[in-house]
């Protein structure tokens, strides 16, 4: 199936959402938010547990076919 259609652009997901709608590690979407390259926001009073809009993860595959990260990585 392809990733794309299973991702809803206004659903909020946790890292290990994306991580398994995308096929790839959790680490990867983290690293990725931490890079900048993948959008993600950390709720008001919180260190660790980001979310990723269904967009902004859409729009990080988009850019994936331009130097983003690879499948298996």
């Amino acid at each position: 199936m392809d990733e794309r259609k299973a991702i809803v652009p206004i659903v909020a997901y946790s890292a290990a959402q994306v991580a398994c709608l995308v096929g790839y590690s959790e680490h990867t979407i983290n690293a990725e938010a931490r890079a900048g390259r993948l959008r993600s926001f950390l709720p008001n009073g919180t260190k660790k547990g980001r979310v990723f809009l269904g967009s902004w993860v859409l729009d990080w595959l988009e850019s994936g076919a331009q130097g983003g990260p690879q499948r298996g990585e």
